[in-house]
């Protein structure tokens, strides 16, 4: 997908990193045994994803993922593998209590311009400003002012 305007967090998981990552907020079904949750992007590249949750996952559990990029959308069909789980929040009411990094067993090649673009666009409305809970909240999107 090209560099980022942005440097990646300074933790462990972004020095194994192969690729830099987009910030962008993308909603994501999640295909699992017997039922279908939601979940929300944080980052993406082409290679793989770092997800909010409310569900916890195994380390090498595979995924199936639907990347809903545009309104009304079937979702984009993704296979994945988890290759990380943290707490996302101590707060009990919070809606996402897990941040799951996974990886794609197939590069986003295809939709590289159309991920770009839906982070630029949610960049310039004002989504990625400081006030997150997250430890590296000092690396925020292109529009922080």
């Amino acid at each position: 997908m090209g560099p980022s305007s942005e440097p990646p967090p300074s933790n462990s998981f972004s020095e194994r990193r192969s690729e830099e990552r987009l910030l962008s907020c993308i909603p994501v079904s999640l295909e699992v045994p017997d039922s279908t949750d939601l979940a929300l992007i944080r980052d993406i590249s082409r290679s793989g994803a770092l997800l909010l949750t409310r569900t916890s996952f195994e380390i090498g559990e595979p995924l199936s993922l639907r990347l809903h990029l545009v309104e009304a959308s079937e979702g984009v069909p993704v296979q994945s593998r988890v290759v990380r789980v943290e707490p996302h929040s101590s707060q009990p009411n919070d809606l996402w209590h897990y941040e799951v990094g996974v990886q794609f067993e197939e590069p986003l090649d295809e939709y590289a311009e159309e991920i770009r673009a839906l982070g630029e666009r949610q960049a310039r409305l004002g989504l990625f400003r400081r006030g997150s809970n997250r430890p590296d909240s000092g690396s925020q999107g292109p529009s922080e002012q």
